[in-house]
């Protein structure tokens, strides 16, 4: 009886199914184009732009970043900033733009000043530039009156120079039997001056004249001598010879002739000829540039 029951009702059931299916099916064309015109936009609607939250990496990595689709995300939250961070492009950007500003700072401040040697020959530092001149100086070694001649003591002169990286070419005021400095040297329309600038004489004329502007006390390093501050010389102050001495700086020997030596803190006549003085005396020269 109960089996007769449930096979009954299980037609009945399958009698309604086929009802319903017969009134859905001509909605279901309907259906569609509802659905269809459903999907185009509205362009009365107000458009709505959902914002886009990055999540930290600290809270995607503790797995508290929001869910996507979750409906958790924060309305209004502000968007990353786009720009650079500390360090990163800006700051490659004002490198260079720096190194241009120290690069123009240079131009502006011009050439360093110059030294004692950087002018080269014929030239020497005043006030940190180069000016054209005929440098002079006493030398720092001392010797006796056996120099080889004037042509062994204007070598003595081109060694100190060379070793003082001076530059130029050098002769010393030394006069004997073969020539004299009024003979053999350029002279100069331009000024001689010491290492340092200083103007021992305007011009050639000038230094002839029978006095300096500037004693002649300063050597090849810009120093003062110490000790003796004799010279030999066997000079007048117009460059002549005045009087052969120590065979023609040949000779050492206490008895050979006796020159007419300077003083190299003088600036008169006496910087060429103040007294004779014996040859095996140690003094120094004066050298001039060519």
């Amino acid at each position: 009886m109960l089996v007769r029951a449930h096979g009954g009702l299980a037609a009945a059931t399958a009698a309604l199914f086929l009802v319903s299916c017969e009134l859905v099916a001509p909605l279901s064309g309907l259906s569609d184009d509802q659905d269809a015109a459903s999907r185009q936009p509205d362009s009365s609607a107000a458009a709505y732009d959902a914002p886009f939250v990055v999540p930290s990496p600290d809270a995607a990595s503790a797995g508290d970043s929001p869910a996507e689709g979750s409906g958790d995300e924060p309305i209004g939250s502000p968007a990353p900033e786009s720009g650079p961070p500390d360090g990163g492009q800006d700051a490659s950007i004002d490198v260079p733009v720096e190194a241009a500003a120290d690069a123009d700072a240079a131009i502006d401040a011009g050439p360093p000043p110059c030294t004692l040697t950087s002018c080269g020959a014929r030239a020497v530092c005043v006030a940190g530039q180069c000016l054209p001149a005929h440098r002079v100086f006493l030398s720092s070694a001392t010797y006796t009156g056996n120099l080889g001649g004037h042509a062994g003591a204007d070598a003595t002169c081109q060694q100190l120079a060379a070793a003082a990286g001076l530059g130029g070419t050098w002769m010393a005021w030394i006069s004997d039997s073969a020539s004299s400095p009024s003979a053999r040297f350029h002279q100069a329309s331009d000024a001689y001056r010491l290492l340092d600038g200083s103007v021992v004489a305007a011009s050639w004329s000038a230094l002839v004249s029978g006095s300096l502007g500037h004693a002649i006390d300063r050597d090849e390093g810009g120093h003062p001598p110490t000790g003796t501050t004799e010279v030999w010389t066997a000079t007048n102050p117009d460059g002549t010879l005045a009087g052969d001495g120590c065979s023609s700086f040949t000779s050492g020997n206490h008895s050979a002739p006796t020159p007419a030596v300077g003083v190299a803190e003088n600036t008169n006549a006496t910087w060429t000829d103040v007294y004779l003085q014996f040859c095996d005396r140690s003094d120094h020269v004066y050298c001039f540039e060519q």
